[in-house]
């Protein structure tokens, strides 16, 4: 495999965004760009480099070639007159190569909600070093930031949380005493199911969670169980860990049918293969519970409303831009509960029948 000598990503993509900047500065007005050599001490890049990157940047129209001046921004690359407010997203710690449903459905909602209030957006890479990922805010700086699911956060992230000097709203992870977050309430999420099973009659449910001791929808469950007067049967209980299939295949090796499987924390996805192997009875039998799914789940499903998250994050944060001194705020928001992709009178009665279902379930 011959691997090609290539400009390195972060100088390349730091020089653009620069120049970009520079073009919604200038407006309508055309602004002359430094020499190739100050341009090349500035971002402490060879000349090549610097080079290559206006070559770049002439052929997609974002720069004019004057022979014998020099190179100038192009006007009808700015596409606004005015300086409209940068917001910055920053989703887990910045290095997201992909993403889950969750993240993705967040993200892509704060930036709808962003955009379409006339600010502009700008999406968080710290793959770059951070000094440069700094630098590439002198011209155009931020206003605000939204920090998505902080809790996978790493040295480089901490070092940009603490570098930047604007107004920060988290959506999850651990809530910070200097910051407004957006808080998932899963204890109540618990609650709530729990008083869907027992309003089916089924008071033994396999739980199936991260860290039982400190489970936020353990507690909920256990908290209307408890109200109830219904004591959770302790036995099945199982943490998610690298020991979930095997725990799972042994309680159903015991019960053959358990009345309901409450997979909390996305463990659904980690035992779609033990489900499909036992053929349990979704209709009449087992009740399934749980998160959002990319393929239909023969169950209830618990719902989160991105858009939600979003516009309360972006409420949060304008009462810090607008008024810095303001107190800070943790907004909790509920999850709902509701049939994933079947309808009440099919989970009730009717047997269901959808080949994406049996191909994971059956």
């Amino acid at each position: 495999m011959n691997l090609l000598k290539s400009t390195p990503l972060a100088e390349y993509q730091q020089i653009r965004k620069y120049m970009v900047d520079m073009i919604l500065l200038a407006g309508d007005k055309p602004q002359r760009v430094a020499s190739m050599r100050e341009l090349a001490r500035h971002f402490n890049v060879s000349s090549t480099t610097i080079q290559k990157a206006m070559k770049d940047l002439i052929r997609d129209g974002l720069l004019i070639s004057r022979p014998g001046i020099g190179l100038f921004t192009n006007p009808n690359h700015a596409w606004t007159d005015r300086r409209p407010p940068l917001i910055g997203l920053l989703p887990a710690d910045g290095r997201q190569l992909y993403y889950n449903s969750y993240l993705w459905n967040v993200t892509a909602a704060i930036g709808d909600e962003i955009v379409n209030s006339d600010r502009l957006l700008h999406l968080i890479n710290l793959f770059f070093p951070i000094k440069a990922v700094m630098e590439g805010f002198e011209l155009y700086p931020l206003t605000g930031l939204i920090w998505v699911s902080p809790g996978s956060s790493s040295a480089n992230t901490d070092e940009f949380i603490a570098g930047i000097d604007v107004p920060i709203v988290q959506i999850g992870g651990d809530p910070h005493p200097g910051r407004s977050s957006v808080q998932i309430d899963y204890e109540q999420e618990g609650y709530d199911v729990g008083r869907q099973l027992l309003a089916e009659g089924r008071t033994e449910p396999v739980f199936i969670g991260n860290d039982l001791e400190t489970n936020p929808q353990l507690a909920g469950l256990r908290r209307c169980f408890d109200e109830n007067g219904v004591a959770l049967n302790e036995s099945l209980l199982v943490n998610s860990d690298a020991q979930l299939s095997n725990r799972l295949e042994t309680i159903l090796n015991i019960k053959k049918t358990p009345e309901a499987i409450y997979a909390a924390n996305g463990s659904l996805m980690r035992i779609s293969t033990v489900l499909k192997q036992y053929k349990l009875d979704w209709i009449d039998g087992c009740r399934l519970v749980a998160d959002r799914y990319a393929q239909p789940i023969p169950g209830w499903m618990i719902w989160q409303d991105a858009r939600e998250i979003a516009r309360v994050a972006i409420e949060l944060l304008d009462e810090k831009i607008k008024q810095p001194d303001s107190p800070v705020r943790t907004v909790m928001i509920s999850r709902t509960l509701q049939p994933s992709g079947l309808t009440v009178r099919k989970l009730q009665r009717e047997s269901f029948r959808d080949e994406r279902y049996e191909q994971r379930f059956q």
